[in-house]
């Protein structure tokens, strides 16, 4: 994938799926009243999330929006559009999570005013992730092989699955641009299944890679034992019952409610506020 995912920009993955939403819903585009973008890393995403369902078929008379809350940015993505039809002000929209990690790397935060900087939990705010995790292993003595054993049954599960086919109703063939090692040039290819999975992984294999935060904690993370640098997209339909029952489509979840909250911990006299969503 990463020849891939090198070669796929993200307002491109954001067509895909367009694409695929209007392929996989089997109602007229039209109907939807409003698209819900989560994506963190894209800079100008409303050029590219408007700009892109219009090239896939929406109708410019469909709004789009963005939204980032972080790792949570998709997941707001399903909050927001939920909380439109529940008020009334929508029957039908879409949300859709999208991240290309490859065009767009996570740098960390960007520079601060002096006028927050000051403020210590502020200028926390800046620091990356590896950094968080290496602070919460220590703080609740969470050793390097722990994270390699959870992390190497993760894996085994993901490709037992894979292998059933647990996974193929919920992944739709996705064109993607795959650059020739020989040429250069792009060229599209089918994606049919996640190919962040690793398939033979075993907690003796992520045993020997390297720490890929040793300035901080433990150095207990790395790249195997990690959330990976990827790329990819995913979409939800959602509607009221109601208008569902309308269009004779079958109902497969409701979405109840979801919480958010920041917390401040102090971990090794510093504070870390970190953002949890959770899904009802």
């Amino acid at each position: 994938m990463s020849e891939i995912k090198s070669a796929t920009r993200t307002d491109e993955l954001m067509l895909e799926m367009y694409k695929q939403s209007i392929l996989h819903s089997h109602i007229n585009p039209a109907l939807v009243g409003d698209i819900c973008i989560g994506t963190v890393l894209t800079p100008d995403a409303m050029y590219a999330a408007r700009s892109a369902a219009i090239a896939a078929g929406y109708p410019d008379t469909v709004p789009v929006q963005a939204i980032n809350r972080f790792c949570s940015s998709g997941l707001m993505a399903v909050t927001t559009i939920a909380n439109q039809i529940r008020s009334g002000q929508i029957e039908i929209g879409l949300a859709i999570g999208v991240e290309s990690m490859s065009e767009n790397p996570d740098k960390g935060g960007p520079s601060q005013s002096e006028l927050i900087s000051v403020n210590s939990a502020a200028s926390d705010c800046k620091e990356r992730m590896g950094w968080t995790s290496e602070n919460v292993a220590s703080e609740f003595n969470i050793t390097r092989e722990e994270q390699d054993e959870f992390a190497a049954i993760s894996f085994q599960r993901a490709e037992r699955a894979q292998n059933l086919g647990y996974f193929a109703k919920e992944i739709v063939p996705f064109t993607v641009f795959q650059k020739d090692p020989s040429s250069g040039l792009r060229k599209r290819v089918v994606v049919t299944e996640d190919d962040g999975i690793r398939p033979g992984t075993t907690k003796e294999n992520l045993g020997k890679i390297k720490a890929a935060f040793p300035q901080w904690g433990n150095a207990t993370t790395t790249g195997g034992n990690a959330s990976q640098i990827t790329d990819g997209a995913a979409a939800i339909l959602l509607m009221s019952r109601k208008k569902a029952e309308e269009l004779g489509l079958k109902v497969i979840a409701k979405h109840h409610t979801t919480a958010v909250a920041g917390m401040a911990a102090p971990i090794n006299d510093k504070i870390i506020y970190l953002p949890k969503l959770i899904l009802f």
